[in-house]
């Protein structure tokens, strides 16, 4: 019989089950069936199923999540959220608390956004998780922390807010006194994960943020909890109070905390030159490259004990000549190659090594716009016997794959001005392994995020589209919505299905 089959053999057949339908029918057979699908079957599953996904257990929850997720986007079943700081939001420097966040005036052009964001799992259920966003208004930054599980719980939850799925969410804003919307707007926002962190299990250490701006200013934040700045009286006092009907600062009032300082730990040494663009290894020991005056990359060593930071090396990737040719991204592939994307130029993606004393002098691997030297797209920029040319914007990495022998940072992605995106592969000498792109809509592609290796988001630049590409890759996408059989919208039998409302995603 199936149930006295040895585990091995059990896991072997769980591989070629379709469905977490097929999963739970297997664990309702019998009890010692049951006790093998919750120790081993779902993270058998999930892990065959959804190889790219780097899943933690509780696989159950993990296997389900997946599965909602893969079916939503099959589905093409989106729910849009616009989100701006609301109720109590913690200003700084000032540390105050204000009642109400205030959009930011005084552009004359308006202003690109910078975001990042990631999620940790914070206690031994799926649904204990925070999740921190930052992005740019101009020239301030914006971080929410959203709080779930049962750790809403155990926090003051009367003083904050709860969003529909009862999460908490807590508001931080941070803008200079000297800033001026324009001539200071954030070019560059880079969080931090917990495992960078100095002491990742102390909350009161805050959540580490680097910020660049369009004036030369390149910081490392330590933004507090918005609950550590403001006491229990202060937090009594100021609700009490009626809302404010201005949002000017009263220095004297009963909320400010008069040892909320300037939270910028460290300034890294920039001489003044605009900071274009910036990214920050995945290291514990991090390095953050950024490209400065639209010209020279520079490579610093992350420190919050240092007051100030000299760069290990910089590296002028477009000589003087080249006018037109600036940098646009740098993008870390690994701990050991950085990836830096130029243009106008017929090769515009440069990769640098990265060693303990700096990067390299030139690039070890350029990347051009023809993989087969004949025949290149119609829509690029080229005239007669001229080589194209086009300039690359963002950069995205691929995870990494054991089952394809995918080291990480081997293979990665490119958007381009003429609107291609491009696969390409550091093993191989072809310029790129393929394409994608749209041919009702050659928009410049302004940004990418990778879906593990199953799928490709794009923003464009005209239309305000959003376009997903299936990237069709080896150990990539395992699972599919159509398997699924008709007795339960979600995959899963009625007792073990949630309602839409309680659905909860990975962490992507």
């Amino acid at each position: 019989m199936l149930a006295d089959l040895p585990v091995e053999l059990l896991s072997h057949i769980v591989e070629y089950l379709p469905t977490a339908q097929s999963v739970a029918h297997l664990s309702s057979s019998c009890h010692r069936l049951n006790d093998y699908v919750q120790r081993e079957g779902w993270r058998t599953f999930a892990q065959t199923r959804f190889p790219s996904f780097p899943t933690p257990p509780p696989w159950k929850d993990a296997s389900h999540a997946l599965a909602t997720l893969s079916r939503n986007w099959d589905r093409r079943a989106f729910v849009a959220r616009y989100i701006e700081p609301s109720g109590s939001v913690t200003r700084l420097p000032e540390g105050s608390l204000v009642p109400q966040w205030r959009r930011p005036k005084g552009q004359t052009m308006g202003f690109q956004p910078v975001i990042d964001s990631y999620e940790e799992y914070t206690g031994s259920k799926w649904s204990d998780r925070e999740e921190v966003v930052a992005w740019s208004a101009g020239a301030e930054l914006v971080v929410r922390v959203k709080t779930m599980g049962r750790a809403v719980s155990h926090r003051r939850a009367d003083f904050g807010d709860l969003d529909h799925r009862g999460h908490r969410a807590d508001w931080v804003t941070y803008m200079p006194f000297s800033s001026a919307q324009g001539r200071d707007d954030i070019t560059s926002v880079n969080i931090l994960r917990p495992s960078q962190r100095r002491s990742p299990k102390r909350k009161e250490d805050g959540h580490s943020v680097v910020v660049g701006t369009a004036s030369g200013d390149l910081t490392l934040l330590n933004l507090q909890n918005s609950l550590s700045l403001v006491s229990s009286s202060e937090e009594t006092t100021y609700r009490d109070k009626p809302p404010r009907t201005n949002h000017s600062l009263d220095m004297s009032s009963s909320n400010l905390r008069k040892d909320a300082g300037d939270p910028v730990t460290s300034y890294f040494v920039t001489n003044g030159r605009k900071v274009q663009s910036a990214d920050v290894s995945s290291s514990k020991s991090p390095l953050l490259a950024a490209c400065l005056s639209e010209r020279t990359v520079a490579l610093y060593p992350i420190d919050p004990q240092a007051s100030k930071i000299a760069p290990l090396s910089e590296v002028t990737a477009i000589p003087k000549e080249r006018q037109k040719c600036r940098i646009w991204s740098t993008q870390f592939l690994s701990d050991t190659h950085l990836a830096v994307g130029l243009g106008p130029s017929v090769e515009p993606v440069h990769v640098y090594e990265v060693t303990p004393s700096g990067l390299s002098k030139n690039p070890v691997r350029k990347f051009g716009l023809d993989a087969n030297g004949g025949a290149v797209d119609a829509r690029l920029d080229t005239l007669g016997t001229v080589k194209p040319s086009s300039s690359v914007y963002p950069i995205s990495p691929l995870p990494a794959s054991s089952q394809a022998g995918h080291a990480s940072g081997q293979l990665f992605l490119t958007g381009g001005y003429d609107g291609i995106i491009r696969l390409h592969d550091l093993r191989s000498p072809s310029a790129h392994s393929a394409t994608y792109q749209d041919p009702t809509d050659d928009a410049a592609v302004y940004s990418l995020q990778v879906l593990g290796r199953e799928r490709l988001v794009a923003g464009t630049a005209r239309h305000n589209i959003m376009k997903v590409f299936d990237l069709r890759l080896a150990s990539g996408r395992a699972y599919h919505y159509v398997d699924v059989g008709a007795t339960s919208a979600y995959g899963l039998p009625d007792h073990l299905s949630v309602s839409p409302a309680d659905e909860e995603g990975p962490p992507l």
